[in-house]
């Protein structure tokens, strides 16, 4: 607010508007005119001043020093201002009649507010940051059983949660289907170091089809049928499951099962509700990986099939079409084929491919049966 008005009967006092804890220097007057009965606080700026009404004036309560006269607003701001001169404490006494009312507390809201803010910064800041790159370290560092047995935890957790009914979903086994996807495992895992075996899988989704593949830690890597019925050609599931081993070998998976473990762990503690429990599996599955987990899948996939006498463009040929034709499609493969990266990705695909692909991943036979693999479910692993 600016005044033009002459100063008149003029003392000091330190102020402090509430908002930062710096004392400015003021003038202090009072002033009986356009806005009523006020002591005018001219700032340091020679140019704005502060009106405070007389009748809301208040004394902050027990001051331990006598010398100073600490006052504010009856208002629950927390601006202050602080006399030390005698004259001007009386000079204030005179003109607020209030003074003697001690002043109440400011209201807490701004401050719970405040600390609300910083605490979901901060709840988000440990999620979103801290938690993926701590997932990432201690990944390394995992157990070889405790890995072991936490693939085989979520890996029944997520047979139970993508399932429509109350039993979790079946293995698909047919004999002929299930050595033609061996097949495909052999020849692209040839070589590869792990301290498991693969444990490689194709569950029935007819009843509710969930075009999809993922992997787990401890060498699991899933497949719905609904995926290879999607599949034009074995060496797009070949490129698929190359990705998903890719995962695998560079402890994508066990990042990902403790980053998500950890987050439902907060976030339950912070709710007091840990009734998600049951859908961790699922969670864990649809939420995908990161760009960069993605991006040195890709890589992987890309050497495996090259090294292996396949095509690298299979991968991008499966994504580009499914993300043009098949929109409705849930979890994994949708967070790919929507992913802002994934025309790049494609692209990185087509040019990886040298055009030197041997045979192949399965015969027409061969092909045809893994695509008949669901006429026999079972209960159990085949």
């Amino acid at each position: 607010m600016n005044t033009s008005q002459p100063p008149s009967d003029e003392h000091f006092g330190d102020y402090y508007d509430g908002e930062r804890a710096l004392a400015q220097r003021v003038a202090v007057r009072e002033d009986h005119g356009d806005y009523g009965d006020v002591l005018v606080l001219d700032l340091p700026d020679g140019q704005n001043v502060v009106l405070w009404p007389c009748d809301a004036v208040r004394t902050l309560p027990d001051q331990s020093n006598y010398d100073t006269l600490t006052i504010g607003l009856d208002d629950n701001t927390s601006a202050r201002l602080v006399l030390r001169d005698p004259v001007a404490c009386a000079m204030v006494a005179r003109a607020c009649p209030n003074l003697a009312t001690p002043l109440r507390p400011p209201s807490k809201w701004r401050q719970a507010i405040t600390a609300a803010t910083v605490g979901a910064v901060s709840v988000a800041a440990l999620i979103l940051v801290v938690l993926p790159m701590l997932a990432g370290v201690l990944a390394g560092f995992t157990n070889v059983r405790a890995e072991l047995k936490m693939g085989e935890t979520h890996f029944e957790l997520t047979r139970s949660a993508f399932s429509p009914g109350n039993t979790p979903l079946k293995f698909c086994a047919a004999p002929d289907g299930v050595a033609a996807m061996n097949k495909i495992t052999a020849r692209i895992a040839d070589g590869v170091a792990l301290p498991y075996p693969l444990k490689v899988a194709v569950l029935d989704d007819r009843a509710s089809q969930i075009p999809n593949a993922y992997a787990l830690p401890g060498g699991y890597i899933t497949f719905f049928d609904s995926l290879i019925q999607l599949s034009e050609s074995p060496d797009e599931i070949a490129a698929v499951f190359a990705h998903e081993l890719g995962h695998v070998v560079l402890d994508h998976s066990v990042a990902s099962v403790l980053e998500r473990m950890t987050t439902f762990v907060i976030v339950s503690l912070l709710s007091g509700d840990f009734t998600g429990a049951a859908g961790l599996g699922a969670g864990i599955i649809s939420s995908g990986y990161s760009r960069a987990a993605e991006t040195e899948a890709d890589v992987y996939a890309q050497e495996r099939l090259t090294d292996v006498g396949l095509p690298p463009a299979a991968l991008g040929s499966l994504f580009a079409r499914m993300s043009e034709d098949h929109p409705e499609v849930t979890g994994v493969l949708a967070h790919l084929s929507s992913h802002p990266e994934m025309a790049a990705r494609i692209q990185a695909a087509a040019a990886a491919d040298t055009g030197t692909a041997t045979a192949p991943a399965l015969s027409d036979t061969e092909w045809q049966a893994l695509r008949d693999i669901c006429s026999v479910v079972s209960d159990d692993a085949p």
